[in-house]
């Protein structure tokens, strides 16, 4: 966030930042997108989230490799909780007042998942599960036969927690209004 609002500040961003659109930036996985329907001063908000999975004592990022893929998919069927972690931080610009959070969520899978080709069937449906923290495709059918429970929510195994985005937005609003 210091990093895009710094980019912002020295007007490298103006041509992604036009007042008729919403704008996106990727860097490395973390995803900032510029929203301007929030009530306050004038200015924009910037809302940036990055996920990780963990499973057993391991922190899972994006596999690198189809191998990897298979290693983290196979290792969930252990029985071992598959949590993910999402991170979120929503600034104002140019105010400068940020909100931020984080939402957990964890998935039981069944045994099944062991014994399954799931990861070829993902592969083989075109589905970018390189580009997904712990190879984790929560939403796809293929993934979710294998799914016994997830406590949280599916939006926050997926990413970014609906509930999280919206209570940060509140508190934003709130600091924007002058009520802390």
């Amino acid at each position: 966030m210091d990093r895009l609002i710094d980019e912002i500040r020295v007007s490298n961003c103006n041509n992604e930042l036009s007042s008729s659109s919403i704008s996106a930036s990727s860097s490395g996985g973390k995803m900032g997108r510029v929203v301007d329907d929030i009530p306050g001063p004038d200015g924009f908000v910037i809302l940036m989230a990055d996920q990780v999975v963990t499973h057993g004592n391991r922190i899972l990022k994006k596999p690198n490799s189809i191998e990897e893929a298979w290693e983290f998919v196979m290792g969930y069927a252990d029985g071992t909780l598959v949590t993910t972690h999402g991170a979120c931080v929503i600034a104002h610009h140019p105010s400068g007042h940020r909100v931020h959070g984080i939402n957990t969520a964890s998935v039981y899978f069944d045994a099944s998942l062991a014994g399954c080709d799931l990861v070829d069937r993902l592969l083989g449906a075109g589905e970018p599960l390189l580009g997904c923290a712990g190879g984790l495709m929560i939403e796809h059918p293929y993934l979710r036969e294998h799914v016994v429970r997830i406590n949280g929510t599916e939006d926050s195994v997926m990413g970014l927690s609906k509930d999280l985005v919206e209570r940060l937005l509140r508190e934003l609003r709130e600091k924007l209004d002058g009520v802390e």
